[in-house]
């Protein structure tokens, strides 16, 4: 485990790990294309509805590549960090996931900063599309989906991995919203927790098989709900199309 947080240099590079890669993999060829699809609907929405864009053209495209760049460097820093003190995947839906309770750094004032990083790439979408149906609908109920995958997957196998070291974790940090006692631990760079708790290790070893927590159905079920978004969306610009083109 290194001395010192990592940079954010250092999460770069991470990138070649294969713990890294094999997440922005998942992303590359199932998350963002997802996300392009259900942005053309809500193009389509808008236009059946008579929404127009809600932003000038061609401003609009500095405006989406700030959004899309700042998710970028997010979701890169924080599964580095994760991948680099955690010593293992940042995504519990690919393996085992980390080995380490990594509580400083970005870890320090919510438990999952990548999500802030996806929701700016995904707003950044929306702003290169200027879709009033995407941006303002469908992408909180993107955020919901993602709140309740990783509050009710990935924290459950956190929990079951940590116990109760992650149960006090998760009562210190809040989950998406920022406190202002935990930006002050980042930028001192104190940890969430008393130290000694932060160092807390999952041992494997010696386990009952049967007790084995690895969620093998994770990532059916994520992309069971992405799927189930996609056909929501779908649904409701086939029926806009029939109640405002005359069926």
């Amino acid at each position: 485990m290194p001395d010192k947080a990592p940079s954010l240099l250092d999460c770069f590079a991470e990138i070649r790990n294969p713990d890294i890669y094999k997440n922005f993999l998942i992303h590359l060829f199932v998350m963002i294309p997802a996300a392009g699809v259900i942005s053309v609907m809500g193009v389509a929405i808008d236009r059946f509805i008579g929404f127009v864009p809600y932003l000038p053209s061609p401003w609009h495209w500095v405006l989406a590549g700030v959004f899309l760049a700042t998710g970028v460097i997010i979701v890169v820093y924080s599964y580095g960090y994760l991948a680099i003190l955690g010593e293992g995947s940042p995504g519990t839906h690919i393996d085992e996931g980390t080995k380490r309770m990594v509580v400083t750094g970005p870890y320090t004032v919510i438990r999952h900063p990548s999500v802030v990083g996806k929701l700016a790439g995904v707003l950044g979408l929306g702003i290169a599309t200027r879709s009033v149906t995407f941006t303002f609908v469908i992408i909180p109920l993107l955020l919901v989906y993602s709140l309740i995958t990783n509050r009710y997957l990935q924290e459950r196998y956190c929990e079951s991995k940590f116990g109760d070291v992650y149960r006090r974790y998760r009562a210190i940090v809040p989950m998406l919203l920022p406190r202002p006692a935990g930006i002050k631990r980042w930028f001192r760079g104190e940890p969430a927790m008393a130290l000694g708790q932060e160092t807390q290790r999952y041992e494997p070893v010696g386990r009952d098989p049967s007790a084995d927590t690895r969620p093998v159905r994770e990532l059916p079920m994520y992309l069971a709900m992405l799927g189930g978004i996609i056909a929501v969306a779908a649904a409701a610009m086939l029926l806009i199309k029939h109640l405002f083109a005359g069926g």
